[in-house]
């Protein structure tokens, strides 16, 4: 979450804002309808990421910023991944950059392992 919400600040500041129209920043999470999946949605209204750069951005060293690595998006995709979830870019509703995350609610009962908090298994 820290480096959707570095990106998004990053790009409102890229953004020239007068004094009526702000810089704006929001986080949403939300059940899915099915409630099979938590959604995370990351909104800004900074100058947005262009439609053929949204697959590109989540692949390692690729970076549009002047000092950037290209390693932050796309470790954020593969702990999303290794959580069974997806991430996306869309517009967001200020014509900015939107990210969305989908992460399952519930995982398998083979991944989920019961402890006393000390690794033994509890029954």
């Amino acid at each position: 979450m820290t480096n959707l919400i570095t990106n998004s600040v990053a790009g409102i500041g890229e953004q020239k804002i007068d004094d009526e129209q702000k810089g704006k920043l929001e986080l949403i999470s939300c059940l899915s309808e099915n409630c099979q999946w938590v959604v995370i949605q990351v909104a800004d209204n900074g100058p947005g990421i262009p439609v053929e750069d949204r697959d590109r951005v989540f692949e390692p060293y690729f970076t549009t910023k002047k000092k950037g690595t290209g390693l932050g998006l796309a470790i954020v995709k593969k702990i999303i991944e290794d959580h069974g979830g997806s991430i996306r870019i869309r517009d967001s509703s200020w014509g900015g950059a939107m990210v969305e995350i989908l992460l399952p609610v519930c995982c398998s009962q083979d991944s989920i392992q019961s402890n006393d908090g000390n690794g033994a298994e509890v029954a």
